[in-house]
């Protein structure tokens, strides 16, 4: 059996013809699709239900503290890694302010706090700021979480 896409069937290549009954078949769905087609511009707020979706947050929260897998957070060996490196080439000290933005269930946010640095952490599901506050209160870590999407820093303060 030849599938070279080249082979002709009348004057159109399989591949044309292929095409051409996409096409058919997507221009049925084209005024619904047309709306998700269009490229949103740069730094213009997104969906603000996605990451506060029930469904999305449990999963993503469950995925960030799995210490096993690095698909959300890292493993914590990883993270500590980050911290140490962050703290020694910013030559943060004790009482610096730090800004994590996208900071999730502040993984990074405690690691910095517990070196004795001010921490910010700032991220748009509900969970895991709630998730998060929950952790640095149980360790007694003063981290001002706040949930809201993230802004350049001068819309934060």
């Amino acid at each position: 059996m030849n599938l070279d896409p080249a082979i002709t069937k009348g004057s159109k290549t399989l591949t044309s013809l292929y095409e051409d009954d996409l096409q058919r078949s997507l221009g049925r769905y084209a005024d619904r699709l047309a709306p998700y087609r269009v490229r949103p511009e740069p730094f213009a707020p997104g969906e603000p239900l996605f990451w506060d979706a029930p469904d999305i947050s449990t999963q993503m929260l469950a995925t960030h503290l799995d210490p096993t897998t690095d698909l959300a957070s890292r493993k914590p060996e990883t993270i500590d890694a980050a911290v140490a490196w962050i703290v020694a080439t910013l030559g943060q000290q004790t009482g610096d302010s730090v800004l994590d933005l996208g900071c999730g269930p502040g993984l990074y946010a405690a690691r910095l706090a517990l070196r004795g640095l001010r921490v910010t952490g700032v991220d748009y599901s509900r969970r895991s700021i709630a998730f998060a506050r929950d952790f640095a209160r149980q360790q007694g870590l003063a981290i001002d979480y706040r949930c809201q999407e993230s802004r350049p820093p001068t819309a934060l303060f």
